[in-house]
Protein backbone atom coordinates (compact mmCIF):
# COMPACT_ATOMS: atom_id res chain seq x y z
CA UNK A 1 0.00 0.00 0.00
CA UNK A 2 1.70 3.12 -0.88
CA UNK A 3 2.67 5.71 2.39
CA UNK A 4 1.54 8.90 0.28
CA UNK A 5 -0.08 10.94 2.05
CA UNK A 6 -3.52 11.12 2.81
CA UNK A 7 -3.68 15.39 2.55
CA UNK A 8 -2.25 15.28 -0.61
CA UNK A 9 -4.71 12.66 -1.77
CA UNK A 10 -7.49 14.79 -0.76
CA UNK A 11 -6.27 18.20 -2.37
CA UNK A 12 -5.75 16.75 -5.57
CA UNK A 13 -9.33 15.36 -5.81
CA UNK A 14 -10.76 18.42 -4.50
CA UNK A 15 -9.01 19.92 -7.23
CA UNK A 16 -10.60 17.68 -9.76
CA UNK A 17 -14.05 17.98 -8.59
CA UNK A 18 -13.65 21.59 -8.85
CA UNK A 19 -12.39 23.06 -5.67
CA UNK A 20 -9.51 24.97 -5.85
CA UNK A 21 -9.49 28.05 -3.09
CA UNK A 22 -8.76 27.98 0.76
CA UNK A 23 -9.18 30.17 3.10
CA UNK A 24 -7.05 29.10 6.06
CA UNK A 25 -5.75 30.70 9.21
CA UNK A 26 -2.32 28.88 10.90
CA UNK A 27 -2.14 26.82 13.58
CA UNK A 28 -0.04 23.33 14.37
CA UNK A 29 -2.24 20.58 13.95
CA UNK A 30 -3.10 21.12 10.39
CA UNK A 31 0.09 21.27 9.13
CA UNK A 32 -0.08 17.66 6.91
CA UNK A 33 -3.08 19.16 5.03
CA UNK A 34 -1.61 22.98 4.83
CA UNK A 35 1.50 21.45 3.50
CA UNK A 36 -0.46 19.35 0.71
CA UNK A 37 -1.81 23.05 -0.06
CA UNK A 38 0.94 24.70 -0.01
CA UNK A 39 2.54 22.14 -2.56
CA UNK A 40 -0.34 21.72 -5.12
CA UNK A 41 0.47 23.94 -8.00
CA UNK A 42 -3.33 24.62 -8.71
CA UNK A 43 -4.69 25.74 -5.39
CA UNK A 44 -4.79 29.45 -4.36
CA UNK A 45 -4.30 30.36 -0.37
CA UNK A 46 -6.18 32.87 1.16
CA UNK A 47 -4.39 33.32 5.09
CA UNK A 48 -5.69 34.89 7.90
CA UNK A 49 -5.28 35.09 11.72
CA UNK A 50 -8.89 34.76 12.57
CA UNK A 51 -10.80 31.57 11.69
CA UNK A 52 -14.32 33.44 12.08
CA UNK A 53 -13.00 35.42 8.89
CA UNK A 54 -11.77 33.10 6.86
CA UNK A 55 -14.61 30.96 7.13
CA UNK A 56 -17.56 34.34 6.32
CA UNK A 57 -14.68 34.70 3.54
CA UNK A 58 -15.42 31.63 2.25
CA UNK A 59 -18.76 32.40 2.35
CA UNK A 60 -18.52 35.51 0.46
CA UNK A 61 -16.67 32.93 -2.39
CA UNK A 62 -19.08 30.93 -2.96
CA UNK A 63 -21.87 33.38 -3.15
CA UNK A 64 -20.24 34.97 -6.43
CA UNK A 65 -18.99 31.82 -7.92
CA UNK A 66 -21.93 29.22 -6.47
CA UNK A 67 -18.91 26.68 -6.07
CA UNK A 68 -17.56 25.86 -2.57
CA UNK A 69 -14.23 26.70 -1.07
CA UNK A 70 -12.42 25.60 1.57
CA UNK A 71 -12.20 26.25 5.10
CA UNK A 72 -8.91 25.03 6.75
CA UNK A 73 -8.24 25.34 10.70
CA UNK A 74 -6.44 23.32 12.92
CA UNK A 75 -7.96 21.80 16.46
CA UNK A 76 -9.79 23.05 19.40
CA UNK A 77 -11.50 26.42 19.91
CA UNK A 78 -10.61 27.33 16.49
CA UNK A 79 -12.90 25.40 14.98
CA UNK A 80 -16.03 26.41 17.20
CA UNK A 81 -15.20 29.73 15.79
CA UNK A 82 -16.46 28.52 12.50
CA UNK A 83 -20.04 28.51 13.77
CA UNK A 84 -21.52 31.51 13.08
CA UNK A 85 -20.60 31.28 9.50
CA UNK A 86 -21.96 27.50 9.36
CA UNK A 87 -25.06 28.77 10.61
CA UNK A 88 -25.29 31.24 7.69
CA UNK A 89 -24.18 28.72 5.12
CA UNK A 90 -26.68 26.12 6.11
CA UNK A 91 -29.70 28.57 6.48
CA UNK A 92 -28.79 30.53 3.34
CA UNK A 93 -27.49 27.41 0.91
CA UNK A 94 -24.70 28.66 0.82
CA UNK A 95 -21.59 26.16 -0.53
CA UNK A 96 -18.90 25.56 2.22
CA UNK A 97 -16.53 22.68 3.02
CA UNK A 98 -15.14 22.60 6.29
CA UNK A 99 -11.91 21.11 6.47
CA UNK A 100 -10.77 20.72 10.49
CA UNK A 101 -7.52 19.54 11.72
CA UNK A 102 -8.05 17.23 15.17
CA UNK A 103 -5.64 15.40 17.30
CA UNK A 104 -5.81 11.44 17.21
CA UNK A 105 -8.67 9.12 18.95
CA UNK A 106 -6.13 8.38 21.83
CA UNK A 107 -6.16 11.72 22.53
CA UNK A 108 -9.50 12.03 22.95
CA UNK A 109 -11.35 12.90 26.61
CA UNK A 110 -8.19 12.42 28.29
CA UNK A 111 -7.88 16.36 28.61
CA UNK A 112 -5.13 16.58 26.23
CA UNK A 113 -4.04 20.00 25.22
CA UNK A 114 -6.01 21.72 23.01
CA UNK A 115 -8.42 18.12 22.19
CA UNK A 116 -12.13 19.14 22.14
CA UNK A 117 -15.09 16.88 21.06
CA UNK A 118 -14.97 18.04 17.14
CA UNK A 119 -16.99 15.11 16.28
CA UNK A 120 -20.39 16.42 15.37
CA UNK A 121 -19.55 20.13 16.62
CA UNK A 122 -21.41 21.78 13.94
CA UNK A 123 -25.30 19.84 14.84
CA UNK A 124 -27.52 19.79 12.60
CA UNK A 125 -26.03 22.82 10.46
CA UNK A 126 -24.08 20.43 8.53
CA UNK A 127 -25.11 18.67 4.84
CA UNK A 128 -23.07 16.21 5.99
CA UNK A 129 -20.26 15.50 8.25
CA UNK A 130 -17.41 12.78 8.23
CA UNK A 131 -14.44 11.48 10.30
CA UNK A 132 -11.07 10.81 8.52
CA UNK A 133 -9.00 8.71 10.66
CA UNK A 134 -5.59 8.76 11.33
CA UNK A 135 -3.61 7.76 7.93
CA UNK A 136 -2.92 3.77 8.10
CA UNK A 137 -0.85 1.52 5.72
CA UNK A 138 -4.18 -0.85 5.62
CA UNK A 139 -6.38 1.54 4.75
CA UNK A 140 -6.45 1.77 0.32
CA UNK A 141 -6.79 4.97 -0.57
CA UNK A 142 -9.80 5.42 -2.53
CA UNK A 143 -11.74 5.56 0.44
CA UNK A 144 -9.79 9.24 0.80
CA UNK A 145 -10.25 9.87 -2.75
CA UNK A 146 -14.93 8.66 -2.50
CA UNK A 147 -15.13 10.81 0.53
CA UNK A 148 -14.12 13.92 -0.86
CA UNK A 149 -16.08 13.59 -4.14
CA UNK A 150 -19.07 12.56 -1.86
CA UNK A 151 -18.60 15.65 0.29
CA UNK A 152 -18.24 18.18 -2.49
CA UNK A 153 -21.21 16.41 -4.12
CA UNK A 154 -23.65 16.97 -0.68
CA UNK A 155 -22.28 20.89 -0.51
CA UNK A 156 -23.95 21.43 -4.01
CA UNK A 157 -26.74 18.83 -4.40
CA UNK A 158 -28.58 20.82 -1.38
CA UNK A 159 -26.25 23.52 -0.87
CA UNK A 160 -24.87 24.31 2.53
CA UNK A 161 -22.04 23.17 4.87
CA UNK A 162 -20.15 20.03 4.73
CA UNK A 163 -17.45 19.06 7.34
CA UNK A 164 -14.91 16.85 7.25
CA UNK A 165 -12.73 16.23 10.17
CA UNK A 166 -9.36 15.10 9.90
CA UNK A 167 -6.74 13.56 12.71
CA UNK A 168 -3.41 13.44 12.55
CA UNK A 169 -0.98 11.93 15.12
CA UNK A 170 2.87 13.22 15.46
CA UNK A 171 5.23 14.00 14.01
CA UNK A 172 2.70 16.34 11.73
CA UNK A 173 5.80 17.09 9.41
CA UNK A 174 5.91 13.77 8.22
CA UNK A 175 3.97 11.54 5.96
CA UNK A 176 5.40 11.11 2.74
CA UNK A 177 4.15 14.02 0.76
CA UNK A 178 5.16 14.33 -2.63
CA UNK A 179 5.55 17.49 -5.62
CA UNK A 180 2.28 15.69 -7.10
CA UNK A 181 0.47 12.79 -6.62
CA UNK A 182 0.75 12.09 -10.43
CA UNK A 183 4.94 11.95 -10.03
CA UNK A 184 6.56 9.02 -9.72
CA UNK A 185 4.96 5.57 -9.50
CA UNK A 186 1.64 5.29 -9.81
CA UNK A 187 -0.33 4.43 -6.42
CA UNK A 188 -1.30 0.49 -6.30
CA UNK A 189 -5.06 0.27 -7.13
CA UNK A 190 -5.45 3.71 -8.57
CA UNK A 191 -3.40 3.22 -11.55
CA UNK A 192 -6.34 5.13 -13.78
CA UNK A 193 -6.79 7.85 -11.22
CA UNK A 194 -3.08 8.61 -11.02
CA UNK A 195 -2.54 8.91 -14.93
CA UNK A 196 -5.83 10.62 -15.29
CA UNK A 197 -7.62 14.13 -14.19
CA UNK A 198 -11.38 13.09 -13.56
CA UNK A 199 -11.90 12.56 -10.19
CA UNK A 200 -12.29 9.07 -8.85
CA UNK A 201 -16.23 9.46 -8.53
CA UNK A 202 -18.22 11.45 -10.89
CA UNK A 203 -21.38 12.48 -9.72
CA UNK A 204 -23.95 14.03 -11.88
CA UNK A 205 -25.39 17.51 -10.02
CA UNK A 206 -29.09 17.33 -11.65
CA UNK A 207 -30.59 20.49 -11.11
CA UNK A 208 -33.24 20.33 -8.81
CA UNK A 209 -36.78 21.10 -10.39
CA UNK A 210 -40.02 20.37 -9.43
CA UNK A 211 -41.19 17.01 -10.42
CA UNK A 212 -44.11 18.04 -12.68
CA UNK A 213 -43.41 21.50 -14.53
CA UNK A 214 -46.86 21.30 -15.87
CA UNK A 215 -48.77 21.08 -13.03
CA UNK A 216 -47.38 23.66 -11.71
CA UNK A 217 -47.66 26.06 -14.17
CA UNK A 218 -50.96 24.79 -13.78
CA UNK A 219 -51.08 26.34 -10.01
CA UNK A 220 -49.46 29.59 -11.62
CA UNK A 221 -51.96 29.68 -14.56
CA UNK A 222 -54.91 29.37 -12.36
CA UNK A 223 -54.32 31.75 -10.04
CA UNK A 224 -52.92 35.04 -12.74
CA UNK A 225 -56.22 34.30 -14.46
CA UNK A 226 -58.43 34.94 -11.27
CA UNK A 227 -56.03 38.07 -10.18
CA UNK A 228 -57.06 41.30 -10.68
CA UNK A 229 -54.09 42.87 -8.88
CA UNK A 230 -51.31 40.41 -9.18
CA UNK A 231 -47.44 41.22 -8.02
CA UNK A 232 -44.26 39.62 -8.08
CA UNK A 233 -41.62 39.21 -5.93
CA UNK A 234 -37.58 38.75 -6.45
CA UNK A 235 -35.72 37.64 -3.29
CA UNK A 236 -32.01 36.86 -4.02
CA UNK A 237 -30.24 34.02 -5.14
CA UNK A 238 -31.52 33.30 -8.43
CA UNK A 239 -29.51 33.44 -11.69
CA UNK A 240 -29.74 36.98 -13.12
CA UNK A 241 -30.90 35.79 -16.58
CA UNK A 242 -33.82 34.02 -15.27
CA UNK A 243 -34.58 37.20 -12.75
CA UNK A 244 -34.64 38.82 -16.31
CA UNK A 245 -36.33 36.21 -18.03
CA UNK A 246 -39.34 36.66 -15.21
CA UNK A 247 -39.06 40.51 -15.66
CA UNK A 248 -39.85 40.60 -19.38
CA UNK A 249 -42.66 37.76 -19.03
CA UNK A 250 -44.59 40.10 -16.39
CA UNK A 251 -43.94 43.21 -18.83
CA UNK A 252 -45.87 40.71 -21.43
CA UNK A 253 -48.13 40.50 -18.57
CA UNK A 254 -48.62 44.04 -17.22
CA UNK A 255 -47.18 43.01 -13.71
CA UNK A 256 -45.54 44.73 -11.46
CA UNK A 257 -42.39 43.32 -10.51
CA UNK A 258 -40.84 44.46 -7.04
CA UNK A 259 -37.06 43.50 -6.58
CA UNK A 260 -35.57 42.69 -3.23
CA UNK A 261 -32.25 44.42 -2.58
CA UNK A 262 -30.55 40.70 -2.85
CA UNK A 263 -31.82 40.37 -6.34
CA UNK A 264 -30.26 41.77 -9.20
CA UNK A 265 -32.80 43.60 -10.48
CA UNK A 266 -33.11 46.15 -7.72
CA UNK A 267 -29.90 48.32 -8.70
CA UNK A 268 -30.33 47.35 -12.36
CA UNK A 269 -34.02 47.00 -13.15
CA UNK A 270 -33.67 46.59 -16.79
CA UNK A 271 -37.64 45.98 -17.85
CA UNK A 272 -40.43 48.31 -17.30
CA UNK A 273 -41.73 45.93 -14.99
CA UNK A 274 -39.24 46.09 -12.35
CA UNK A 275 -40.42 48.71 -9.79
CA UNK A 276 -37.29 49.44 -8.44
CA UNK A 277 -38.81 51.85 -5.36
CA UNK A 278 -41.58 49.73 -4.44
CA UNK A 279 -41.09 49.63 -0.52
CA UNK A 280 -41.27 53.74 -0.67
CA UNK A 281 -44.02 53.91 -3.33
CA UNK A 282 -45.84 51.15 -1.48
CA UNK A 283 -46.31 53.28 1.70
CA UNK A 284 -50.13 53.84 1.71
CA UNK A 285 -51.60 51.69 -0.21
CA UNK A 286 -53.36 49.48 2.55
CA UNK A 287 -56.60 49.55 1.89
CA UNK A 288 -58.24 46.74 -0.21
CA UNK A 289 -58.03 48.36 -3.65
CA UNK A 290 -54.31 48.67 -3.32
CA UNK A 291 -52.66 45.72 -1.93
CA UNK A 292 -52.32 43.14 -4.25
CA UNK A 293 -54.75 40.50 -4.16
CA UNK A 294 -52.11 37.55 -5.47
CA UNK A 295 -47.94 37.28 -4.43
CA UNK A 296 -46.03 35.13 -6.04
CA UNK A 297 -42.46 35.17 -4.68
CA UNK A 298 -39.60 33.76 -6.16
CA UNK A 299 -36.64 33.22 -3.89
CA UNK A 300 -35.76 33.07 -0.61
CA UNK A 301 -37.27 35.28 2.29
CA UNK A 302 -37.65 39.53 1.27
CA UNK A 303 -36.11 42.08 3.42
CA UNK A 304 -39.09 44.42 3.58
CA UNK A 305 -41.67 43.46 5.78
CA UNK A 306 -43.66 46.74 5.06
CA UNK A 307 -46.62 44.80 3.91
CA UNK A 308 -46.60 41.82 6.33
CA UNK A 309 -49.04 42.84 8.84
CA UNK A 310 -51.63 44.13 5.86
CA UNK A 311 -51.10 41.06 3.92
CA UNK A 312 -51.46 38.87 6.88
CA UNK A 313 -54.67 39.86 7.83
CA UNK A 314 -55.86 39.81 4.54
CA UNK A 315 -56.80 35.82 4.02
CA UNK A 316 -58.20 36.71 0.63
CA UNK A 317 -54.69 37.43 -0.38
CA UNK A 318 -53.19 34.26 -2.16
CA UNK A 319 -49.56 33.52 -1.88
CA UNK A 320 -47.45 31.76 -3.90
CA UNK A 321 -43.86 30.80 -3.18
CA UNK A 322 -41.36 29.30 -5.91
CA UNK A 323 -37.59 28.57 -4.52
CA UNK A 324 -35.38 25.48 -4.36
CA UNK A 325 -34.59 23.65 -1.26
CA UNK A 326 -36.85 22.04 1.64
CA UNK A 327 -36.59 24.91 3.73
CA UNK A 328 -40.13 26.36 4.68
CA UNK A 329 -40.33 29.78 3.70
CA UNK A 330 -43.75 30.92 5.63
CA UNK A 331 -43.13 33.08 8.72
CA UNK A 332 -46.64 34.65 8.41
CA UNK A 333 -48.51 31.09 7.77
CA UNK A 334 -50.09 32.38 4.61
CA UNK A 335 -48.58 30.62 1.57
CA UNK A 336 -51.36 28.82 -0.73
CA UNK A 337 -49.04 27.05 -2.77
CA UNK A 338 -45.17 26.27 -2.61
CA UNK A 339 -43.25 25.05 -5.63
CA UNK A 340 -39.38 23.55 -4.92
CA UNK A 341 -37.77 24.09 -8.32
CA UNK A 342 -34.27 26.00 -8.82
CA UNK A 343 -33.01 28.93 -11.04
CA UNK A 344 -32.90 26.10 -14.28
CA UNK A 345 -36.55 24.57 -13.57
CA UNK A 346 -37.81 28.47 -12.70
CA UNK A 347 -36.81 29.00 -16.29
CA UNK A 348 -38.68 25.95 -17.49
CA UNK A 349 -41.75 26.55 -15.29
CA UNK A 350 -41.99 30.83 -16.61
CA UNK A 351 -41.46 29.46 -20.38
CA UNK A 352 -44.40 26.83 -19.92
CA UNK A 353 -47.11 29.72 -18.74
CA UNK A 354 -49.44 30.81 -21.20
CA UNK A 355 -49.47 34.38 -21.71
CA UNK A 356 -53.47 36.09 -22.53
CA UNK A 357 -53.79 39.19 -23.79
CA UNK A 358 -52.61 41.97 -21.65
CA UNK A 359 -54.66 43.20 -18.65
CA UNK A 360 -55.43 46.96 -18.39
CA UNK A 361 -52.38 48.53 -17.56
CA UNK A 362 -53.41 50.32 -14.82
CA UNK A 363 -52.50 48.83 -11.62
CA UNK A 364 -48.64 48.12 -13.48
CA UNK A 365 -48.36 52.12 -14.83
CA UNK A 366 -49.62 53.29 -10.91
CA UNK A 367 -46.55 51.67 -9.93
CA UNK A 368 -44.46 52.35 -12.25
CA UNK A 369 -45.48 56.71 -11.94
CA UNK A 370 -45.20 55.68 -7.56
CA UNK A 371 -41.86 54.76 -8.11
CA UNK A 372 -40.50 57.07 -10.57
CA UNK A 373 -41.63 60.10 -8.05
CA UNK A 374 -39.93 58.85 -5.50
CA UNK A 375 -36.87 58.64 -7.63
CA UNK A 376 -37.58 61.94 -8.54
CA UNK A 377 -38.04 63.17 -5.48
CA UNK A 378 -34.29 61.51 -4.13
CA UNK A 379 -32.12 62.62 -7.31
CA UNK A 380 -33.71 66.27 -6.60
CA UNK A 381 -32.40 66.21 -2.98
CA UNK A 382 -29.09 64.39 -3.43
CA UNK A 383 -28.36 67.18 -6.34
CA UNK A 384 -29.44 70.12 -5.26
CA UNK A 385 -28.22 73.07 -3.03
CA UNK A 386 -28.20 71.01 0.41
CA UNK A 387 -25.01 69.90 1.68
CA UNK A 388 -27.04 67.53 4.05
CA UNK A 389 -25.71 63.86 4.09
CA UNK A 390 -27.82 61.21 5.85
CA UNK A 391 -27.73 57.47 5.88
CA UNK A 392 -30.70 57.43 3.34
CA UNK A 393 -29.02 59.69 1.00
CA UNK A 394 -25.66 57.45 0.99
CA UNK A 395 -27.61 54.64 0.73
CA UNK A 396 -28.88 56.54 -2.68
CA UNK A 397 -26.12 57.66 -4.23
CA UNK A 398 -23.30 54.72 -3.39
CA UNK A 399 -24.44 52.38 -6.24
CA UNK A 400 -24.01 54.61 -9.07
CA UNK A 401 -20.81 55.82 -7.58
CA UNK A 402 -19.01 53.06 -7.65
CA UNK A 403 -16.97 51.63 -11.12
CA UNK A 404 -18.80 49.84 -13.27
CA UNK A 405 -19.64 46.03 -13.20
CA UNK A 406 -18.37 46.31 -9.33
CA UNK A 407 -19.46 44.26 -6.32
CA UNK A 408 -21.51 45.29 -3.55
CA UNK A 409 -21.56 43.70 -0.47
CA UNK A 410 -24.70 45.43 1.59
CA UNK A 411 -24.35 44.68 5.81
CA UNK A 412 -27.77 44.19 7.93
CA UNK A 413 -29.34 46.20 10.81
CA UNK A 414 -29.93 49.48 8.71
CA UNK A 415 -27.35 49.28 5.86
CA UNK A 416 -29.36 46.55 4.06
CA UNK A 417 -33.01 48.29 4.75
CA UNK A 418 -31.93 51.69 3.44
CA UNK A 419 -30.26 50.38 0.26
CA UNK A 420 -33.48 48.14 -0.48
CA UNK A 421 -35.77 51.35 0.43
CA UNK A 422 -33.73 54.03 -0.98
CA UNK A 423 -30.62 52.70 -3.32
CA UNK A 424 -31.32 54.40 -6.59
CA UNK A 425 -31.10 52.77 -9.81
CA UNK A 426 -27.86 52.44 -12.10
CA UNK A 427 -26.64 51.57 -15.43
CA UNK A 428 -23.46 50.07 -13.81
CA UNK A 429 -24.64 46.77 -13.49
CA UNK A 430 -23.44 46.97 -10.16
CA UNK A 431 -23.89 43.17 -8.26
CA UNK A 432 -25.96 43.75 -5.15
CA UNK A 433 -24.93 41.36 -2.39
CA UNK A 434 -26.50 40.44 1.55
CA UNK A 435 -26.32 37.86 3.85
CA UNK A 436 -30.22 37.66 5.32
CA UNK A 437 -29.64 33.83 6.29
CA UNK A 438 -29.52 34.55 10.13
CA UNK A 439 -29.26 38.63 8.94
CA UNK A 440 -26.03 38.73 11.38
CA UNK A 441 -24.04 41.83 11.89
CA UNK A 442 -20.85 39.79 11.82
CA UNK A 443 -18.67 38.56 9.05
CA UNK A 444 -19.71 41.54 6.73
CA UNK A 445 -16.04 42.68 5.96
CA UNK A 446 -14.67 39.08 5.14
CA UNK A 447 -17.74 38.00 3.18
CA UNK A 448 -16.76 41.42 0.74
CA UNK A 449 -13.30 40.07 0.78
CA UNK A 450 -14.25 36.80 -0.50
CA UNK A 451 -16.49 38.14 -2.98
CA UNK A 452 -13.65 40.23 -4.01
CA UNK A 453 -11.28 37.13 -4.62
CA UNK A 454 -14.18 35.23 -6.44
CA UNK A 455 -14.74 38.10 -8.88
CA UNK A 456 -11.52 39.99 -9.18
CA UNK A 457 -13.56 43.17 -9.64
CA UNK A 458 -13.85 46.38 -7.48
CA UNK A 459 -15.82 45.47 -4.54
CA UNK A 460 -17.20 47.78 -2.09
CA UNK A 461 -18.99 47.13 1.41
CA UNK A 462 -21.60 49.33 3.20
CA UNK A 463 -22.35 48.57 6.86
CA UNK A 464 -22.47 50.20 10.38
CA UNK A 465 -20.13 50.78 13.19
CA UNK A 466 -21.40 48.38 14.98
CA UNK A 467 -20.95 45.69 11.94
CA UNK A 468 -17.56 46.72 11.59
CA UNK A 469 -16.33 46.46 14.80
CA UNK A 470 -17.66 42.60 15.10
CA UNK A 471 -15.05 42.03 12.25
CA UNK A 472 -12.22 44.74 12.32
CA UNK A 473 -10.00 41.59 12.36
CA UNK A 474 -10.75 41.09 8.76
CA UNK A 475 -9.64 44.76 7.89
CA UNK A 476 -6.24 42.62 7.33
CA UNK A 477 -7.81 40.84 4.56
CA UNK A 478 -8.57 43.96 3.07
CA UNK A 479 -5.69 45.75 3.02
CA UNK A 480 -3.90 45.29 -0.74
CA UNK A 481 -7.11 44.72 -2.50
CA UNK A 482 -9.78 47.12 -4.36
CA UNK A 483 -12.03 47.09 -1.88
CA UNK A 484 -14.07 50.19 -0.37
CA UNK A 485 -15.27 50.10 2.41
CA UNK A 486 -17.80 52.32 3.72
CA UNK A 487 -19.18 52.60 7.53
CA UNK A 488 -22.06 55.10 8.22
CA UNK A 489 -21.34 55.65 11.64
CA UNK A 490 -24.14 56.54 13.35
CA UNK A 491 -22.38 55.83 17.09
CA UNK A 492 -24.66 52.97 18.44
CA UNK A 493 -27.16 50.41 17.38
CA UNK A 494 -30.09 52.72 16.26
CA UNK A 495 -32.22 50.47 15.00
CA UNK A 496 -33.09 49.34 18.07
CA UNK A 497 -34.69 53.03 18.30
CA UNK A 498 -37.49 51.18 16.04
CA UNK A 499 -38.78 49.31 19.14
CA UNK A 500 -41.26 49.81 22.09
CA UNK A 501 -38.05 49.50 24.54
CA UNK A 502 -36.51 52.82 23.27
CA UNK A 503 -39.10 55.01 24.97
CA UNK A 504 -37.23 54.01 28.76
CA UNK A 505 -34.17 55.82 28.17
CA UNK A 506 -32.74 54.60 31.09
CA UNK A 507 -32.65 51.09 30.00
CA UNK A 508 -32.45 51.75 26.24
CA UNK A 509 -29.43 53.67 25.94
CA UNK A 510 -27.00 51.63 27.66
CA UNK A 511 -28.16 48.42 26.74
CA UNK A 512 -29.40 48.91 23.34
CA UNK A 513 -27.66 51.45 21.99
CA UNK A 514 -24.16 50.95 23.44
CA UNK A 515 -22.68 53.80 22.09
CA UNK A 516 -18.96 53.35 21.66
CA UNK A 517 -18.25 57.35 20.63
CA UNK A 518 -15.08 56.01 18.60
CA UNK A 519 -14.39 56.80 15.07
CA UNK A 520 -12.89 54.03 12.78
CA UNK A 521 -9.19 56.68 11.36
CA UNK A 522 -7.06 54.51 13.44
CA UNK A 523 -8.49 51.47 12.50
CA UNK A 524 -7.55 51.95 8.97
CA UNK A 525 -4.27 52.86 9.72
CA UNK A 526 -3.22 50.16 11.84
CA UNK A 527 -4.04 47.76 8.90
CA UNK A 528 -3.03 49.88 5.89
CA UNK A 529 -6.05 50.88 4.41
CA UNK A 530 -6.60 54.70 3.41
CA UNK A 531 -8.92 56.74 4.90
CA UNK A 532 -11.48 59.43 4.38
CA UNK A 533 -14.14 61.08 6.47
CA UNK A 534 -17.20 62.21 4.88
CA UNK A 535 -19.20 64.51 6.39
CA UNK A 536 -21.03 66.49 3.35
CA UNK A 537 -22.28 65.56 0.42
CA UNK A 538 -19.25 66.88 -1.60
CA UNK A 539 -17.11 65.04 0.56
CA UNK A 540 -18.24 61.96 -0.13
CA UNK A 541 -18.39 62.20 -3.81
CA UNK A 542 -15.01 63.42 -3.96
CA UNK A 543 -14.18 60.55 -1.48
CA UNK A 544 -16.00 58.20 -3.94
CA UNK A 545 -14.13 59.84 -6.86
CA UNK A 546 -10.84 59.03 -5.42
CA UNK A 547 -11.77 55.15 -5.29
CA UNK A 548 -12.66 54.92 -8.83
CA UNK A 549 -9.14 56.35 -10.06
CA UNK A 550 -6.88 54.60 -7.39
CA UNK A 551 -7.24 50.38 -7.09
CA UNK A 552 -6.24 49.89 -3.52
CA UNK A 553 -8.19 49.72 -0.68
CA UNK A 554 -9.93 52.55 0.99
CA UNK A 555 -12.13 53.62 4.17
CA UNK A 556 -14.72 55.84 4.06
CA UNK A 557 -16.19 57.12 7.47
CA UNK A 558 -19.54 58.73 7.17
CA UNK A 559 -20.13 60.27 10.82
CA UNK A 560 -24.11 60.78 11.66
CA UNK A 561 -26.11 62.58 14.37
CA UNK A 562 -28.79 59.99 14.62
CA UNK A 563 -31.39 63.17 16.11
CA UNK A 564 -30.23 65.56 13.01
CA UNK A 565 -30.20 62.26 10.49
CA UNK A 566 -33.62 61.28 12.05
CA UNK A 567 -34.76 65.08 11.51
CA UNK A 568 -33.50 64.98 7.82
CA UNK A 569 -35.45 62.13 7.18
CA UNK A 570 -38.80 62.71 8.60
CA UNK A 571 -38.55 65.77 5.92
CA UNK A 572 -37.24 63.47 3.15
CA UNK A 573 -40.55 60.95 4.36
CA UNK A 574 -43.03 64.52 4.05
CA UNK A 575 -41.89 65.18 0.71
CA UNK A 576 -41.65 62.15 -0.69
CA UNK A 577 -45.68 61.54 0.59
CA UNK A 578 -46.54 64.97 -0.26
CA UNK A 579 -44.80 63.78 -4.47
CA UNK A 580 -46.91 60.63 -4.18
CA UNK A 581 -50.17 62.52 -3.06
CA UNK A 582 -49.86 64.73 -5.99
CA UNK A 583 -48.94 62.49 -8.76
CA UNK A 584 -52.13 60.17 -7.72
CA UNK A 585 -54.10 62.79 -8.18
CA UNK A 586 -55.55 62.57 -4.19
Amino acid sequence: MSTRAWPELMVEELFRCGLDTYFIAPGSRSTPLVSAIARHSQAKKIVHFDERGTAFAAIGYARFTGRPAAWVTTSGTAVANGLPAVVESSIDNIPLLLLTADRPPELRDTGANQTILQSGIFGSYVRWFFDISVQDQKTDPAFVLTTMDHAIHRCLSEPGPVHINCMYRKPLELGGINSGVTDGDPIPGLKNWSEGSRPYTHYDHAALRCTDIDAASRTIDTALHASHRPVFLLGGGMRKDVEILIADWAAQRQIPVFPDIGSSLRLNPGSTSVIPHWVVAGDGRYTDTELPDLIIQFGPRIVSTKWDKAVAADSDIIKIVVAPGNQRIDPDHNVSARITVDSEGTAALIRNLHVPEPRKNTWLNSWIESSKTVSEELRAIAFGKSSNLSEEIVAYLLPDLLPADSVLMIGNSLSVRHVDQWGGSSTKQVMSVISRGTSGIDGTIAQAVGLHVASGKPTAVLLGDQSLLHDLNSLAMVNGRQILVVVVNNDGGRIFHQLPISEQRDVFEPLFVNSQGINFEHAAAQFGINYVAARTLEEFRQAMERFLMLPESLMIEVPIDYDRNESLRSLLDNRIAVALSSSSGE
